[in-house]
């Protein structure tokens, strides 16, 4: 009878390890998959419009990066297009956020004596956050579009329940190059 007391509790402390490690590997797995769909976003956001090809300069199109944006999260992260809700194999609990989407482009950079834009520049701004102001402070090198998503997790983590995150990523348009950060 001992026996089958002690095999029942390493059974039980194995399971409950187990179902931790997969609980853990899912929320690593899925932070590198926002990671990826929000640069992915990000980039497909920084559509240039027309009237400032026609000036040479880079403008963004807000309007049609806003859709790109929404677009690519959508696809990349196995959600329903029009109120970025998942569905039902998605790996999120509620509907993915946009906290904020900034087009930078030169219309929006600091102008020198010449009338040129001024690289590189602070950019500083603030987006809602779970009723709070979340600091968004970025330096911009060049024609950037700045994207911030807020989600949350179909996986319970003991003690605090649903974990609520939001991830920054930063595509800088002019030489391709990518800044990721928290």
């Amino acid at each position: 009878m001992k026996i089958i007391i002690h095999l029942s509790c390493w059974s039980l402390i194995w399971t409950i390890m187990l179902v931790y490690q997969v609980q853990d590997r899912y929320m690593s797995v899925g932070e590198h998959k926002v990671y990826s769909s929000i640069i992915g976003a990000a980039h497909d956001a920084a559509v240039v419009s027309r009237k400032g090809v026609e000036e040479g300069r880079v403008i963004f199109d807000e309007e049609l990066g806003t859709r790109q944006f929404r677009a690519s999260l959508a696809a990349n992260l196995r959600l329903y297009a029009d109120d970025l809700s998942p569905q039902p194999d998605s790996m999120f609990g509620v509907p993915l956020k946009i906290v904020g989407l900034f087009f930078l482009g030169d219309d929006k950079a600091p102008q020198g004596v010449d009338g040129f834009p001024v690289y590189p520049w602070t950019f500083t701004a603030t987006a809602e956050y779970r009723g709070g102001q979340v600091p968004i402070r970025e330096t911009i090198y060049g024609p950037s579009v700045v994207g911030v998503i807020e989600f949350t997790h179909n996986v319970n983590v003991p003690g605090v329940g649903k974990p609520v995150t939001y991830k920054k990523a930063t595509y800088r348009y002019y030489d391709r190059a990518l800044y990721l950060s928290n």
